[in-house]
């Protein structure tokens, strides 16, 4: 089908380049398409590059849903780091299984036009952050993590080091593809231990040394 061909360029084409520096007319060659088409499917680059965001959360929602834990195993005394560890692995498996979409949610997180990023934080919302707040709340309240640092300082930080792991990775030279499984696992233990071990709340032997 037409549509799903230039869906598919457009994967292409929006993971290799930012909005800005994206192009219809490579798109359009990609998908062995022409103008005519393209607009006949989309009324805009725009157009394209948020039916693109959407289908990508579908996906990976689908995948997620795909691997979580069957209903009789129960997630609720897991702590937030825990939590946060296994979204991040199974994000990375997503991104190891469909690496044309991991590329393009990784510009979707450094997305440098002011416009989209607004439409896009409208499209998206800020579910991440939400979720992330009940877990600080319990967490705190469970004495897990700090009570010092206000709630919304710590969702966002949850929320922030979940969605750029791979920024992470990629800044120490690691390619995200099978070959680099293990080291990207091995990463992830040192990522989540260092945040841990910042936010954890110490016990009262701990503080007396």
């Amino acid at each position: 089908m037409k549509r799903d061909d230039i869906i598919n360029a457009a994967i292409i084409e929006f993971g290799e380049n930012d909005y800005n520096n994206a192009k219809i007319d490579s798109i359009i060659s990609i998908s062995e398409t022409s103008k005519g088409t393209f607009y006949h499917y989309f009324e805009s680059k725009e157009d394209l590059y948020l039916e693109l965001v959407k289908r990508t959360a579908e996906k990976k929602i689908e995948f997620l849903k795909a691997k979580s834990q069957s209903p009789n195993k129960s997630n609720d005394n897991a702590t937030i780091f825990e939590i946060l560890f296994q979204q991040i692995k199974t994000s990375m498996d997503f991104a190891l299984k469909f690496p044309e979409y991991a590329a393009f949610g990784i510009r979707i997180a450094n997305e440098s036009n002011l416009d989209i990023k607004v439409k896009l934080q409208s499209l998206i919302g800020s579910i991440s952050g939400d979720y992330f707040k009940e877990l600080v709340k319990k967490n705190v309240e469970a004495g897990v993590i700090r009570e010092d640092i206000p709630y919304d300082v710590l969702s966002g930080l949850f929320s922030f080091m979940l969605i750029h792991y791979t920024d992470f990775v990629s800044s120490l030279g690691v390619e995200i593809d099978n070959d680099n499984k293990n080291k990207i696992y091995e990463y992830l233990e040192y990522y989540i231990s260092f945040l841990e071990n910042g936010l954890r709340k110490q016990t009262r032997t701990e503080m007396l040394g």
